[in-house]
């Protein structure tokens, strides 16, 4: 489990840094300088620092890893113990264990098994998560997660889906 949660931190920290990383303005030219003659000059980017996240914005994410690994593995008890209490839909409506693995259940239907989770923070302090999910139907989409630190431990209080 352990090893799971290291490998998708590290694919997710990857991805970020490509993505950062990739200048497509990059490149040298020829230039004229006033006088008329050529000279060929190096272009002189300003280097684009690669995205960081504060120790507080990741802080959650293990705790969503481990949601939705169980989600993945369809054990919707398990999944179901990370979410608060009072967990609601983004629309205010509050999931009870049965109606959250009905919606579970409906994802899978639907959609087929998840095959492929990545997030990242969506917010500096950790109470929100962005994460894309790959279902084996070819389905892919986002799911943000509100998150709440309960103690020493967070919880998912508001999702918009599975």
């Amino acid at each position: 489990m352990k090893r799971s949660l290291f490998i998708v931190m590290l694919f997710t920290c990857l991805a970020i840094l490509l993505v950062a990383c990739n200048d497509q303005n990059q490149g040298t030219g020829p230039s004229k300088q006033s006088s008329g003659q050529e000279q060929q000059t190096n272009a002189i980017t300003t280097p684009v620092p690669a995205p960081t996240f504060t120790k507080s914005a990741v802080s959650s994410i293990p705790t969503a890893i481990t949601y939705y690994q169980a989600l993945k593995d369809r054990d919707y008890a398990k999944a179901y113990a990370y979410l608060d209490a009072n967990v609601t839909t983004t629309d205010g409506k509050k999931l009870t264990q049965e109606s959250f693995t009905q919606m579970a259940q409906n994802a899978f239907t639907q959609s087929g098994a998840i095959t492929d989770i990545t997030m990242v923070p969506g917010s500096s302090d950790g109470t929100q998560i962005v994460t894309t999910i790959d279902r084996n139907a070819g389905v892919h989409y986002h799911s943000h997660l509100t998150m709440k630190k309960e103690g020493s431990t967070w919880k998912i209080i508001s999702l918009d889906r599975i």
